[in-house]
Order: C-alpha cells, then structure tokens, then sequence
C-alpha cells in the first residue's frame, strides 16, 4: 500500500545545497505547477555575503504562489528553513508564506513538521 498525501495548496518542491566547510547555503531551488506548465526557479549565492539576498529572493517568490505548500525531502531543508528565519528574519507570523515554512512536508516521512 501507497502511502498518500494530502496537498491542500500549490506544492512547491524544495532543493538546498550548501557548502559546509564554508558555512553558507549557495542554493536554493524550488520547482512548482503554473498553469500546465512545470516552473524552475533557482536562487544562487557566489559566497556567504550573498546568502542573505537569495533567502529574500525566494520568501518573495513564495509570496507570489497562491497558498503554498512547501514539499521538501528529509531533514536538510527543515535546518536549513529555521537557520535561515532565525538568521536573516522570516515573513510575517500570519502570512500564508509563514505556514507554508512552519509546516513544510517531508516526503521521506510523510508526515509534516
């Protein structure tokens, strides 16, 4: 038996890389359904004085997709989702962008934190 998962919202598939040794995060890319269309968006830092932009960058594009569900496959992106809020700030408490971060689906489990 399958497990099943109950999106209620736009998923919007999550991808961090990092480089450790260095201390920041260079990556984060998200992937979502517009439309028909699957859409790729891919938010880059060239060092860790960049790290800071492409956290806003992508909180911004989140704002922009109508109630999303943040999908996200293991622990890595939930560290890395409360390093970044803790970090550099997050959105408002009561934004549907601030639920989407707090309640984010591990694929790995099924089961949301």
């Amino acid at each position: 038996m399958s497990p099943e998962i109950n999106i209620e919202g736009t998923p919007v598939y999550l991808d961090i890389e990092s480089l450790p040794e260095e201390g920041f995060y260079y990556l984060i890319g998200i992937r979502t359904i517009a439309g028909d269309s699957v859409v790729q968006h891919s938010f880059w830092a060239n060092g860790p004085s960049k790290e800071s932009r492409i956290w806003w960058e992508f909180l911004s594009k989140l704002m922009e997709i109508e109630n999303p569900v943040v999908i996200r496959y293991g622990s890595f992106e939930s560290v890395f989702l409360k390093h970044m809020v803790e970090k550099y700030g997050g959105p408002p408490n009561d934004s549907g962008v601030a639920k989407a971060l707090e309640s984010s689906i591990n694929l790995l489990s099924v089961e949301k934190y």
